[in-house]
């Protein structure tokens, strides 16, 4: 992504409960993953690729890319592997590292 963006940085979800409930889905996928990376402007996960996780990141992706349009998301699903890069512009990238990185 580029350094400079034109959304600001922050989340619509609005209401603490229904951030805490996102972040409560998130971390049970993140359960899931067999690689979490570093990548250049964000973080690589790498899941088994099932169809109940395919979907769970599918549906998880949509939700997070309305609520945050400040993150990009790129999912891959392979024959073994399904990969979702999680990218950011240079003042978001620390903010997904913590949110999904290793």
């Amino acid at each position: 992504m580029s350094d400079s963006i034109d959304v600001p940085i922050v989340c619509s979800l609005g209401e603490r409960a229904a951030l805490d409930d996102r972040l409560h889905e998130w971390q049970e996928l993140l359960k899931c993953a067999v690689e979490r990376d570093t990548i250049e402007d964000g973080v690589r996960l790498v899941f088994a690729t099932h169809a109940d996780v395919v979907a769970e990141v599918g549906r998880l992706t949509a939700l997070e890319a309305a609520c945050c349009a400040w993150m990009d998301f790129t999912v891959h699903v392979g024959h073994d592997r399904t990969t979702v890069d999680v990218r950011a512009p240079a003042e978001g990238v620390d903010l997904v590292v913590k949110l999904f990185g290793p």
